[in-house]
């Protein structure tokens, strides 16, 4: 499949019901085991970029957080692939 559903969550929050719906439309599913900041802020962005990632979601507290590390997304890693950005929070 061409789409890649990227969401950091954990198997007991509602987003994990939302990521692995995705397989019913053939859809890969990326999971990240660990930390959201281990080793450092920018992991998922990492994640996002190394999987090709075509829809990534996160929390608005990450958002912030990278932020406060004036990460820049867009700028710091090669995110073309991703069509879509959603938060939860």
């Amino acid at each position: 499949p061409e789409d890649r559903f990227f969401w950091y969550t954990s198997t007991g929050w509602m987003m994990w019901n939302f990521l692995v719906s995705g397989l019913l439309t053939g859809t890969t599913v990326v999971l990240y085991d660990g930390s959201p900041g281990y080793p450092d802020v920018s992991a998922q962005w990492r994640v996002a970029e190394q999987t090709g990632a075509t829809l990534y979601g996160t929390s608005a507290a990450y958002v912030m957080a990278c932020r406060k590390a004036d990460i820049h997304p867009g700028r710091d890693f090669d995110l073309s692939r991703v069509q879509c950005v959603a938060t939860t929070g």
